[in-house]
């Protein structure tokens, strides 16, 4: 939630300072940050907040896709890593491979 956006903030500075990159005082040119580019300082913060809203958001669908899938998604790992250990040892079986392939496609389909 910016004012203007990190390119007009920044022009082709790569390397920003401005409070929306987490810099909240004064950035490189000593220009104040909480009236800066970046809008207010209460923008900045509602940002932050917006940020975090959508990092719990994520943590309950974890959690609520844990309790409907995770035996599911064990299963599907737990395949997975033996795929993955069977080729690093590059031992090229054929028909491990298959059957491995079969039960991850089974295990998908549950």
């Amino acid at each position: 939630m910016v004012s203007k956006s990190e390119e007009d903030c920044c022009g082709e500075n790569t390397e920003c300072n401005c409070c929306e990159h987490g810099n909240i005082g004064q950035d490189e040119t000593g220009n104040d940050c909480t009236e800066s580019c970046c809008g207010s300082y209460a923008d900045v913060l509602i940002g932050i907040a917006h940020d975090a809203k959508t990092e719990l958001l994520v943590e309950k669908l974890k959690v609520k896709l844990e309790a409907k899938f995770g035996k599911q998604l064990d299963k599907l790992a737990d395949l997975l890593v033996e795929a993955m250990e069977i080729k690093m040892k590059e031992e090229n079986d054929a028909e491990k491979m298959a059957e491995l392939n079969r039960k991850i496609t089974e295990t998908l389909m549950e």
